[in-house]
Formats: C-alpha cells, sequence, structure tokens
C-alpha cells in the first residue's frame, strides 16, 4: 500500500535490438503499481512451468524457509514432476497472487534491480553447498514475470437484420454531441467460478468482470469486431405455389397459395455457449425470412409465412415435440450439462419450433444416468440419416460450435455417417467434407 499510487518510472533495460525484447510486454513506462496490477498485468493467471523456475530464483536464502521454498519451485517447474504442478496449480487454481504469497520468501523490496547479492554459506569444507546468488525481485524483474491481460474472444449471439425485425434500433450520441446510428450486440459468456477440492474458491477475470458491471451510459468497456469463422451463409428464399386442387395445366387453383422457404437449409449443432455463434446465425436468416415475406399480409401468420413440410421417414430419439419429424429450414442440436440450469435461449428455441421454424434436437448430458452428448444425438437421429439426409438429399450447410473436443467428435460423427452412405465410404466422405469447407457450407468455430 506504501508506495502502490506513487508514480512509477519503470524499464525492463531491453533495447529494440535486444534479441529477446520481443519475448516481453511493453509495459507503460510511467504509471503506479495499482495501475498496472489491476488493468496490465493478470495476475489471476496460473504461472507456467518457466515462471516457477524463473521466480526461483528470488528466494532469500535468509528467510526460515528461503532454501526450501527454492528447492519446491524447482521441483514445481521440472517436466518429470508434472503431477506436483497440477496439484498445486493446476487443480487448486493457483495464481500468481497466490504463488507469491506461499512462497513468500520472495522480497519485493530491497536493493536496485539488475544486480546479484552473493551469499556465501561455505561453512570451510570448500563443498560450497550452501553458496545462493540473490537476485533481489525489484519492480521491473517482476514485470518480466507477470503476463499481461490478453483479450477475450466471444461469439456475438445476435444478428444485425433481427434489430431491424424487432425495433430494437438505437440512436446513440457521441462525446462530441454527433448522433449516430447503431444496435446492439448480445453476447452468451458463462461465468467462470468455483472451488476446488481443497476449498479455494476461483473465478475468471472477464467473466467476473462483465457480470459486475452495472448498466450504465458512463460505462465503457472497450471493444472490437473481427471476422468469424462462419461466413457464406445461405439466405436465399424461394417460392412457391402449394395447396389448391384441380387439373395440371397452367391455370392455378384458387385455394393455391404461394409458400417460402430458404432455398439452402442449414443445420447448427453446438454444446453450453457454443450456442451464442448459431444463434446468430439462426436470428439472421428468420429476419431476412420475415423481412422479404412480411408485405404478403394475406398469406402469412402474424407477418410469418408457413413453409411448405414434407415429411420424413423413420423414427428420432429425443425429439421435443411431433412436429420434429418434419423437414424444415433450420435444424438445431444443441447440448448442455443441465435442462435447469444451463439451457440457453430455451424459450427463444421452442417458439420457433412452436411456429415450424425450427427442429430441434436437445441433449442434457447430466439430466439422465447415462450421458448423451450432441455427436450422438446427431448420429442416431432419423435412424441415423439425419446427417446424410441434410448433406447429401438436401445439400444443406453445416455449423458447428463449441468446444474443441466436441467439435472434433461432431466432424467425426459426421464423416461416419456420410461414409454410410456413399460409395468410396470414408475416404468419400472426407473429401467431401473438404469440399463443403471451401464453398462455405460446412464451417467450424471451435476453441480450447
Amino acid at each position: 500500500q506504501r508506495i502502490a499510487d506513487t508514480p512509477l518510472s519503470i524499464t525492463t533495460l531491453l533495447t529494440p535490438s535486444t534479441q529477446y525484447a520481443t519475448s516481453y510486454t511493453p509495459w507503460p513506462q510511467t504509471a503506479t503499481l495499482r495501475g498496472i496490477l489491476t488493468y496490465c498485468a493478470d495476475i489471476a493467471s496460473l504461472p507456467e512451468r518457466e515462471d516457477l523456475r524463473a521466480l526461483s530464483v528470488y528466494c532469500h536464502p535468509n528467510h526460515p524457509m528461503g532454501r526450501d521454498q527454492r528447492s519446491k519451485l524447482i521441483s514445481l517447474s521440472e517436466t518429470e514432476d508434472a503431477q506436483l504442478y497440477g496439484d498445486y496449480i493446476i487443480r487448486e487454481k493457483r495464481d500468481w497472487c497466490a504463488v507469491l504469497f506461499d512462497f513468500d520468501s520472495v522480497r519485493f523490496e530491497g536493493g536496485e534491480g539488475g544486480g546479484g547479492i552473493d551469499l556465501s554459506g561455505d561453512d570451510g569444507d570448500g563443498s560450497g553447498e550452501n553458496d545462493m546468488q540473490v537476485t533481489p525481485l525489484t519492480i521491473e524483474h517482476l514485470l518480466l514475470l507477470l503476463p499481461p491481460i490478453m483479450p477475450r474472444h466471444f461469439s456475438i449471439a445476435s444478428a444485425p437484420s433481427n434489430a431491424i425485425v424487432q425495433g430494437h434500433e438505437h440512436g446513440y450520441t457521441h462525446q462530441d454531441g454527433s448522433q449516430f446510428g447503431g444496435f446492439d450486440l448480445e453476447l452468451c459468456v458463462a461465468i467462470v467460478e468455483g472451488e476446488t477440492r481443497h476449498k479455494r474458491k476461483f473465478s475468471g477475470l472477464c467473466s467476473g468482470y462483465l457480470s459486475h458491471l452495472k448498466p450504465s451510459l458512463e460505462q465503457n468497456v472497450r471493444v472490437w469486431i473481427r471476422p468469424g469463422s462462419f461466413g457464406k451463409l445461405p439466405v436465399d428464399i424461394v417460392a412457391s405455389d402449394v395447396g389448391g386442387e384441380g387439373g395440371g395445366g397452367e391455370e392455378k387453383s384458387s385455394s393455391s397459395r404461394r409458400s417460402h422457404h430458404f432455398e439452402t437449409p442449414i443445420m447448427c449443432i453446438g454444446a453450453g455457449t457454443g450456442v451464442a455463434p448459431l444463434r446468430s446465425l439462426l436470428h439472421e436468416r428468420e429476419s431476412r425470412f420475415t423481412l422479404e415475406t412480411q408485405p404478403n399480409d394475406d398469406d402469412n401468420d402474424n407477418g410469418r409465412f408457413q413453409p411448405t413440410l414434407s415429411n420424413t421417414t423413420g423414427s428420432m430419439p429425443h425429439e421435443t415435440t411431433p412436429t420434429a419429424t418434419t423437414n424444415l429450414d433450420n435444424v438445431l442440436v444443441f447440448g448442455c450439462r443441465k435442462s435447469t440450469t444451463d439451457y440457453y435461449y430455451k424459450s427463444e428455441w421452442e417458439d420457433m419450433q412452436n411456429k415450424n421454424r425450427l427442429r430441434l434436437l436437445t441433449a442434457f448430458s447430466q439430466d439422465q444416468k447415462h450421458k448423451i452428448y450432441v455427436q450422438r444425438l446427431a448420429r442416431e437421429a432419423d435412424s441415423g440419416y439425419l446427417i446424410a439426409k441434410h448433406i447429401v438429399e438436401n445439400s444443406g450447410a453445416v455449423y458447428v460450435a463449441g468446444g474443441a473436443k466436441m467439435a472434433r467428435a461432431v466432424r467425426e460423427e459426421i464423416v461416419e455417417c456420410l461414409g454410410k452412405v456413399l460409395p468410396g465410404g470414408e475416404r468419400d466422405a472426407k473429401l467431401l467434407i473438404k469440399k463443403l469447407q471451401r464453398i462455405g457450407k460446412f464451417s467450424v468455430e471451435a476453441w480450447s
């Protein structure tokens, strides 16, 4: 606290010509220690093995536990002691603050940076076993160890066109008084928090920060938008005459009507917060559908056309309603742990389903004794032919979002399902997937 708010002039003593200069963070040259530790350095992150080894040289031997703590830090950094590192750092979520607290022989004060203090504990036997080179841990040295706060990437869960349909376009006033239009961006962020087996509480840095923000015009969050993994969303709508009776001449029956549907159906497969980018795709398509078909009020229901539905064969497990066997423009395969805790946007999906605008398949892994995941659900639907029919027969597009492990499993299941119906088996299935990726009809947005 004594120097926390004192303006400091900081240099890491690394010139641009130094070979290691690009390996370190360009910290502010003038700042307070509180400002750096609050807004710049990620002291809530978990130290890597090499960080612990680098920290070991700052353990002071005059501390009662200084030598033991140095030895422990070195042991934690060794690859052969991976279990020790996993138990102490990974499983117990010990961040930089916890490590610096536990290894209190590390001194933050005393001595100027750069020089070392040679403390010799030689008892005269010439062994030199107790010799120890001590380097004071100055602020400059500490900043060479601490990682910077890295940006967090979140998928946008909303669609620009949906703001027009819902009438949620907002005007904004810039600080200089100028007016400009815009729309809201929605994110789906899971708050990272919990307790380790030894009752250590932990929380995520960014998710915790966002969860404590209060709605305010004076609250600013620095963000930027960059292209995601999904592109070339098919939004072309086709119309056809359906219904009516009579001959096959050119004259249309008086009871016939115009029906609209997307030229290319899509299947979205996601788990947990991976549903965020899938929601944006579905919202964009449905908003386009509403905007392009809304003028014909005579043939719609509440401003929305009901597409032509054709029956599919076979039975499907885990269907949420009896109408799930219909062939719709949009298919969503969603999975999470429990339906009562992390079934994100449940009411939206059910509303789209009731309007025959979505086929919904859900997998809640912890709601039954035997766990069910989205990859298994997609594989078994329609007696195992849902994926093949969607891609091969209906020329549909597939979008996968979620964890990297889940995304790999889904891709493997898709390859297996396609291999059963293609002449060349798995080889042709992989070639087809690569082709779909090139034309933008198979996209994956995954993270670890």
